[in-house]
């Protein structure tokens, strides 16, 4: 499901929905949205998950969705905060455990609040939307360098479009740093899926810095090196 998720495609949905109180939950929370009351959120990650689902679908008028949206993006934030809670000490979740499983659906969830928020007329809100997608990423599936790869090039591109391509650049810059070791170790071994993925965005990564900075012997380089990588595993 992961790597599903990851590559766009589509998921079967055969996991038991949110329970009849869950549904109630979620609908209390969108109906005080409606009547302009501020934002609550839910620590409950399926009344969080359902919240975003009927908010995503929402075809209510303009200010009414956008006060939806908004609830859903807390949900989804204080949702995320008490799984990173659980984890106490431990840097980020540990893969296939409940906490990573909570993330995956979490960062998927607000990247379709995100992409309502991206039609908006303040660019800022999708700065912030992906920004609560990179806090869910880091921090619970940051074992993952392709989901780590992914929200770190959203954030910078938007970044980009919105006018700042120097932050754009230095949001990229941990990127090339801690995705080079990956060529190391794929330096003869083919890259399985999910580092091929992430070394598709060590090239993006690459690639944008070249657009912004300018072009150097060292990202030349790295570039060339994961192209490398990129064409073994393609044929492989």
């Amino acid at each position: 499901m992961s790597y599903r998720l990851e590559l766009r495609l589509p998921v079967e949905d055969d996991l038991v929905g949110p329970s009849a109180q869950q549904r109630a939950s979620a609908e209390a929370l969108l109906e005080g949205a409606r009547r302009g009351e501020p934002t609550h959120g839910t620590d409950d990650v399926a009344v969080a998950l359902e919240v975003a689902r009927l908010a995503v679908a929402s075809q209510e008028p303009g200010r009414t969705r956008f006060h939806l949206l908004l609830e859903a993006a807390t949900s989804l934030s204080v949702a995320a905060e008490a799984c990173i809670v659980r984890l106490g000490r431990r840097p980020c979740a540990a893969p296939g455990s409940e906490e990573w499983v909570d993330g995956v659906a979490l960062a998927a969830a607000a990247r379709q609040v995100t992409a309502k928020f991206a039609a908006q007329p303040d660019p800022q809100l999708e700065e912030r939307g992906l920004g609560l997608v990179g806090r869910i990423v880091t921090r619970l599936l940051g074992e993952c360098h392709a989901f780590v790869g992914r929200a770190m090039i959203e954030s910078a591109r938007c970044f980009q479009r919105n006018g700042d391509p120097d932050r754009a650049a230095r949001h990229v810059e941990a990127v090339l740093v801690d995705f080079e070791v990956l060529l190391d170790h794929f330096e003869v071994e083919d890259p399985l899926d999910e580092y091929v993925i992430a070394l598709e965005y060590l090239l993006a990564a690459v690639q944008l810095t070249i657009e912004v900075r300018g072009s150097s012997a060292d990202l030349e380089a790295l570039g060339n090196r994961t192209r490398h990588v990129l064409a073994r595993a393609s044929t492989g």
